[in-house]
């Protein structure tokens, strides 16, 4: 394994926190969709609680809205992030509290896995491209087994 900087080894310890809150995010959405009655109303809170945050840093920073003549110059699937967030919360908002965190997350990141395998290899959505290695994929197995383990009964 390449050694690793400060700022990578940053990085990957706000990807690890990145995790830590999701899934907490999943059981409080979760939550509030056992309280609301709908998904789709526990991922609105959600998001509007996400919109005003950004809305405030936005303003604290001084760096505004985004302006539409920068918009209009990022390709159309650029802007479907939203869409994708909206899927996954509500999904995750319905899911938890049927299966468990555990095991939706483990279902969840088998997809994330797959996908980024495919993703990388092919330089989707403009980014790099990072072929698929025999350590890539044996990482992703272990991964799996992993999960596989968490959903056996």
């Amino acid at each position: 394994m390449p050694s690793l900087g400060l700022t990578s080894l940053l990085l990957l310890c706000a990807a690890f926190l990145g995790g830590v809150v999701v899934s907490a995010q999943g059981m409080v959405n979760g939550k509030l969709n056992q309280v609301l009655g709908s998904p789709i109303q526990a991922a609105f809170i959600s998001f509007t609680g996400g919109w005003l945050i950004l809305t405030t840093l936005l303003v604290v920073t001084g760096q505004g809205l985004p302006t539409f003549s920068k918009l209009s110059t990022a390709p159309w699937w650029a802007m479907l992030g939203g869409v994708a967030g909206s899927f996954i919360v509500a999904s995750t908002a319905f899911g938890v509290p049927r299966v468990g965190v555990t095991v939706w997350f483990a279902v969840l990141l088998a997809g994330q896995l797959i996908a980024a395998l495919i993703f990388d290899h092919i330089g989707a959505f403009d980014q790099e491209v990072r072929h698929i290695t025999a350590e890539k994929v044996i990482g992703v197995i272990a991964l799996f087994g992993g999960a596989w383990l968490i959903l056996k009964p």
